[in-house]
Parts: C-alpha cells; structure tokens; sequence
C-alpha cells in the first residue's frame, strides 16, 4: 500500500476538526467514563446502517463478550479485553491511549486510528497496548468493514409512513 494520510489526519487542529463532525453526524453520544452497558443493543449485529458512537471520555471494555459493528470514537483511554471484538472503525482521538488486558479470543476488523491531539499544537506520542488481542484473532484491516462503517452524509430518516394502496 502507498500513499499518505490526508492533510486533516497530521494534525491536532484537523484531527480535532473531525471529532467535531463526527460527534455532531453520531448515533449516540456519550460522556465517559463508560463501560459496555452503555452501548445500544441494535449495534450488535451487522446492518445496512451501523451506528456511530461516540464516547466523550474513557470507554472501558474490559469484559465485555461482544462483537460491535460501526464507527467508534473514543476521546479518552479506550480499555479492551481479548475478548471484545469490532467490526468497522475505531478511533482513539484525543487521550490518544488504548489499553488491553486478559485473554480470548476477540478480533477487530476494519481500522484502528490512535492519535493523541492534547498534548498542545502538536501530535503527541500515543500508547496502545495490543497485547491483549493477539492473544485472540488480532486486528486485521479490512476495507469491506470500512466502507460498512462509513457514515454516508449527513441525512437520516427521522420517520417514514407508508402509504397503502
């Protein structure tokens, strides 16, 4: 593979640019610290539309059995065990800090982003402990899942009626 990250992903001020718009265009919103419980059940199963979820603080996984699908976005520490597992888009965006524990079997497929954008103007050193997960299946990009995960604009339908003939 060849080729550069776009201009908006070398920096804070363009990496922080995109937390805003995704935060604004998410799913669901949420402030850290969480763990598992918090994340909606209709994101457990592949869809035409996965969701995108963004947690405004740490995210704490550790435990948690289950396979989510969609784009995540986590500003603080991003906690995982070998047994999670993803399916689409992670981004660990601010804090810049992912830490995994355990044993088992969980996977990501897709893409995992790590940037610390606190640490002033500049990109900071960021810290991401992949331990844990190749214990499991490992992190593997897959593009397929990217574009599954992919929010599409900016429109969604609020409601709909259908009219019988």
């Amino acid at each position: 593979m060849t080729g550069s990250f776009p201009a908006n992903l070398q920096t804070t001020a363009g990496l922080q640019g995109l937390v805003q718009t995704i935060t604004q265009n998410a799913d669901v919103v949420v402030t850290g610290p969480a763990n598992g419980s918090i994340l909606p059940g209709s994101m457990y199963s592949p869809s035409p539309n996965p969701m995108t979820i963004v947690v405004n603080g740490d995210l704490d996984l550790t435990g948690w059995s289950q396979t989510g699908y969609g784009l995540l976005l986590v500003t603080g520490n991003f906690a995982y065990s070998a047994t999670t597992s993803w399916r689409g888009i992670i981004l660990v965006i601010g804090q810049g800090t992912v830490t995994g524990s355990g044993a088992g079997g969980g996977d990501f497929d897709g893409v995992f982003f790590v940037a610390n954008t606190v640490s002033g103007a500049q990109l900071g050193a960021v810290s991401m402990d992949y331990s844990a997960i190749t214990n499991g299946e490992g992190i593997h990009y897959s593009s397929c899942w990217v574009k599954a995960a992919t929010p599409v604009g900016n429109l969604r339908v609020l409601s709909f009626h259908e009219i019988s003939q």
